[in-house]
C-alpha cells in the first residue's frame, strides 16, 4: 500500500468512526473529463469532498491545499455531491488532507478538517502514517537500487 492510499484509507475509517457516509475515489463526470476525489463524506447536513497528497518539505503545504480545493470545486462535482450525499450542492465544501514528506499537516487541512472532528491525536497518527509510507517507498529504492547494482 502506497503512503498517500495508507493516509486516505486511515482518514476515511476516522471520519466513519465520526458517523460520517463516506465514499473512497469516486469517479465523477465533468465536463473537463472524470475527476476522481479520494474521499467524500456527509453527516447531517454537511458534506464535504476532500483529496489527499503528501508534499515535499521545499513546498508550502497550503498552497497545494489551496490548488487541491480549487481543482475539484467545479460545478459538476458540487451537483454529483448534492445526489448522493442529500445536501444542497451550493453548500458542498472542498478541503485536502495535505501533509509533507516528513509529516507536517498543511494548517488549512488541519483547521477545516476540524469541522469534521478530526483531532490532533488522529493527526498524529495521519503523520505516522505519512512517515511509515516513507520508510517503505525508502526501502523499495534501496532494493532496487542493490539489485541493479549487483547486476552490473
Amino acid at each position: 500500500m502506497n503512503r498517500h492510499d495508507r493516509v486516505n484509507k486511515y482518514l476515511a475509517e476516522v471520519l466513519k468512526r465520526k458517523g460520517f457516509s463516506t465514499c473512497l475515489e469516486p469517479a465523477i463526470p465533468t465536463p473537463a473529463g472524470i475527476r476522481y476525489p479520494d474521499l467524500v463524506v456527509w453527516k447531517n447536513g454537511v458534506c464535504m469532498v476532500l483529496d489527499t497528497t503528501i508534499v515535499s518539505d521545499h513546498k508550502n503545504p497550503d498552497d497545494a491545499h489551496e490548488r487541491k480545493v480549487v481543482y475539484y470545486d467545479q460545478p459538476a462535482i458540487r451537483a454529483w455531491s448534492e445526489v448522493v450525499s442529500g445536501v444542497a450542492a451550493d453548500e458542498v465544501k472542498f478541503s485536502a488532507c495535505v501533509l509533507t514528506w516528513q509529516g507536517l499537516p498543511s494548517q488549512r487541512s488541519v483547521r477545516e478538517l476540524q469541522t469534521l472532528s478530526v483531532t490532533k491525536s488522529s493527526w498524529q497518527l495521519l503523520s505516522v502514517r505519512t512517515l511509515e509510507g516513507g520508510v517503505e517507498c525508502y526501502a523499495h529504492f534501496m532494493r532496487a537500487t542493490e539489485a541493479i547494482c549487483n547486476q552490473v
